[in-house]
């Protein structure tokens, strides 16, 4: 898990904060689509790094 955190936060880093540049837009449809697709690639960092390696030691146990 370790091995792999770094390019998770790099590429959730640049994703992030390249959609959040559409924050200042002045066009209200552009602003909440960098607000919503910012915060869904934040939540899925959050998914991957906490709730993926419990999810997958529950599954590969059954096997």
């Amino acid at each position: 898990m370790s091995n792999v955190t770094p390019g998770v936060l790099t590429t959730t880093l640049a994703l992030g904060l390249g959609f959040s540049i559409l924050m200042f837009s002045g066009f209200e449809v552009n602003r909440q689509l960098g607000f919503l697709t910012s915060m869904t690639i934040f939540i899925a960092f959050i998914f991957d790094i906490f709730v993926l390696p419990g999810l997958y030691s529950l599954l590969k146990g059954k096997r």
